[in-house]
Formats: C-alpha cells, sequence, structure tokens
C-alpha cells in the first residue's frame, strides 16, 4: 500500500494560469513549472536562490 502525501500548491501571482510553487509536504522536493519566457520573472523568485536540479521542457520556441 502506497503512503498518502500532502501536496501544497501556491498561485505565485493568484492567477491559475500563472506561476504556480509546489511542495511535498513529506519531503524536500519543490517543483515549480514555468514557461521559457517566464524565465527571468522565475529567476526573481525567492525559491530559485536554493540549491537545486533545474531544467526546462518543451519546444525551443
Amino acid at each position: 500500500m502506497s503512503k498518502s502525501r500532502t501536496l501544497k500548491m501556491y498561485q505565485v501571482d493568484g492567477s491559475l494560469s500563472g506561476l504556480i510553487s509546489a511542495d511535498i509536504m513529506t519531503s524536500s522536493g519543490h517543483v515549480i513549472p514555468a514557461h521559457r519566457a517566464w524565465l527571468p520573472y522565475l529567476l526573481k523568485q525567492l525559491e530559485t536562490q536554493r540549491t537545486g536540479f533545474y531544467f526546462q521542457v518543451g519546444p525551443n520556441n
């Protein structure tokens, strides 16, 4: 049987279509999915100043 987990999601700019920050409460993992166009805004967020593994996915356009 798998363990249940709590996922905390935060709408950074208050919009469902905007930047979202997510934490799995029982681990040190943190996810911030974002479009490539949002990279300058994303880099200003406090969460991106932490040590971590960052990658981008999606088309190159």
